[in-house]
């Protein structure tokens, strides 16, 4: 055996006796660059996937911005649109004669009554049929119908007949406040439409009619639902407060003979014990 044989043998000896491990060379597998290539590619899915995830979440910020701009535009033009109509003067449907414009401008206006008159107009539920007024919609207790107008008069000034009738309305209501209290001490005063309203009177009516008095001395009648009324109903209204006084038959709406009407009897019993207490010259 040659000197370096025997050197090298000794080295490996010794190795052994110390517990060292023969130095092994370093392997490859084959199949190592394809999973460095897959993980790779996983990496740019995933950069992609945040990306246009990132870009949608841009997208729909930008659209829900675009939205609340173009609600906030709307609110602003109605804003605009009602400051201008409240700045607008309330416009005269009605004609009125000189008393009752005197009566008017010695009354109280009415809290609010210029928004009133200004909106209600584009609001009506109602529209004449022949000699009917119909609802145009389903019509809840409370809520405005339409506004009756025309011409405006003392109740001594028009030539009518008691219970009303001939499209002549009689309001009591004028002396009292929008609750139906008291506000001119007990004092008393009746005014007349006459308009092309043909709402009917019935004993048992859906409506009633309310007053506010804007600015102006502007009187404004509407029809007050006092009932639920479903659309194409028709709407009525109570007999004039004179009634009782008529000479003639009232003709209620709900009783297609006079007598059968409870408010008839009842002016029909009037009538006779009147008329028996008239003097009898012989």
């Amino acid at each position: 055996m040659s000197d370096s044989s025997k050197s090298v043998q000794k080295s490996f000896e010794k190795s052994v006796k110390f517990g060292e491990k023969e130095p092994t060379e370093e392997v490859f597998t084959d199949d190592e660059p394809a999973k460095k290539r897959s993980k790779n590619s996983a990496n740019s899915k995933n950069k992609r996937r945040a990306a246009e995830e990132k870009l949608r979440a841009e997208e729909q910020r930008a659209k829900e911005e675009e939205e609340e701009l173009k609600k906030l535009k709307e609110v602003m033009k109605e804003s605009a649109e009602a400051a201008q109509a409240f700045n607008r003067p309330v416009t005269q449907f009605n004609e009125y004669s000189n008393l009752a414009s005197e009566l008017l401008n010695s009354l109280p206006q009415t809290v609010g009554a210029d928004i009133l008159l200004k909106d209600v107009h584009p609001q009506d539920k109602a529209e004449a049929l022949a000699d009917k007024l119909l609802t145009t919609e389903d019509v809840e207790p409370r809520e405005l119908i339409l506004e009756i107008t025309g011409r405006v008069s003392m109740a001594a000034e028009v030539q009518r007949s008691p219970g009303g009738g001939n499209g002549i309305f009689m309001y009591d209501g004028l002396m009292r406040g929008t609750a139906g209290e008291d506000i001119m001490g007990g004092k008393q005063e009746f005014i007349c439409i006459e308009t092309t309203n043909v709402a009917r009177r019935s004993c048992t009516p859906n409506c009633v009619l309310k007053h506010v008095l804007g600015s102006q001395a502007t009187l404004g009648i509407f029809i007050l639902a006092t009932k639920s009324i479903a659309r194409g109903q028709e709407v009525t209204l109570p007999f004039d407060a004179d009634w009782i006084q008529s000479d003639v038959p009232l003709k209620c709406v709900d009783h297609s003979t006079p007598q059968t009407c409870p408010w008839e009897e009842e002016r029909m019993r009037v009538a006779a014990t009147k008329a028996r207490r008239q003097p009898r010259f012989t």
